[in-house]
């Protein structure tokens, strides 16, 4: 079951918008490693979680452990990964692709056919674009499938489920409208991870309601704002409700938790040591794989 671990270094191809200066169209050198020292293990662990319901007592779930090695574990002394890859299932990692430490916020602009595409925000606004092949995490020229840099003149648009606008400020709490009338149809406790971060889909949004003991994440249905569901991770748990896809919600911060949309049941999930850099800033998911985006700079909201 073990397979190897492809390490990416590269000092990276970068493609600056437009509104930034002109584009450059050189590569640097890429150096790809097997690393057996970093490959992932097919001993992989349970523990014990608990799910819990307005309607029903609590019941314990399996919870498997990715054996991924933690992100300061993942690249060589000085430096830090831009994005890993993990396979879907059980959180084996796949690649990861490093590059020297650099203070700047990155997250998951795109994922196309072949190139997962990284925008780079540097302290001072510039918007950057990074490809690396979703094969191996080879870094790729921006090329026809580069997704266009958004422009950040305002804040985000709130996501449509169902006719319905989910509102979910990051400090809460969440609610839903009717996307033609604007008319407030119910809210509920809870907020997103930033104003612009509304994990959304399937019929329901997941929020992290802050006001119970343990951070506990809650999955409302977004037509009626009933309660689908609701996972209490555990008091050592950091990790927010981000993305949602295919019947698996991906919540991450210090840690990756893939959730059934469905129930909450949780499909796997790491148990990195607690650590403010890098830190989690983007994930999506395509196919068989999931792919994480790492910073070394806090990003606005915190």
């Amino acid at each position: 079951m073990g397979q190897n671990l492809h390490v990416v270094t590269s000092l990276m191809f970068i493609a600056t918008a437009a509104s930034c200066g002109s584009t450059d169209g050189s590569s640097d050198g890429i150096e790809s490693a097997t690393l057996p020292g970093l490959g992932p293990s097919s001993a992989q662990t349970t523990e014990q979680l608990t799910t819990k319901s307005q309607s029903e007592p609590q019941v314990t779930a399996t919870d498997l452990v990715s054996s991924a090695p933690a992100p300061g574990d993942m690249c060589e002394a000085k430096s830090e990964p831009v994005v890993a890859a993990y396979n879907i299932d059980n959180g084996d990692l796949r690649w990861v692709a490093c590059t020297l430490v650099d203070p700047v916020r990155r997250g998951i602009l795109d994922v196309s056919a072949d190139v997962v595409w990284i925008e780079l925000i540097s302290p001072n606004g510039e918007q950057r674009l990074v490809g690396h092949a979703k094969a191996d995490g080879a870094a790729q020229p921006a090329g026809s499938d580069a997704s266009p840099l958004p422009t950040r003149t305002g804040p985000a648009p709130w996501p449509e489920v169902d006719g319905v606008r989910i509102v979910s400020p990051q400090e809460g709490p969440t609610s839903g409208e009717d996307a033609i009338s604007g008319s407030n149809l119910w809210t509920q406790p809870g907020s997103s991870v930033y104003d612009d971060v509304v994990a959304s889909g399937d019929g329901a949004v997941f929020v992290m309601d802050r006001q119970t003991a343990d951070p506990t994440i809650v999955a409302y249905e977004a037509r009626t704002g009933a309660v689908r569901w609701l996972r209490d991770l555990g008091s050592d748990n950091d990790a927010w409700p981000w993305h949602v896809e295919n019947g698996r919600l991906f919540a991450i911060w210090d840690d990756i938790v893939v959730l059934s949309t469905g129930d909450g049941s949780v499909l796997w999930r790491t148990r990195y040591p607690e650590a403010e850099f890098p830190r989690m800033t983007g994930v999506d998911a395509d196919g068989d794989t999931v792919f994480v985006a790492f910073s070394a700079l806090p990003s606005g909201g915190d």
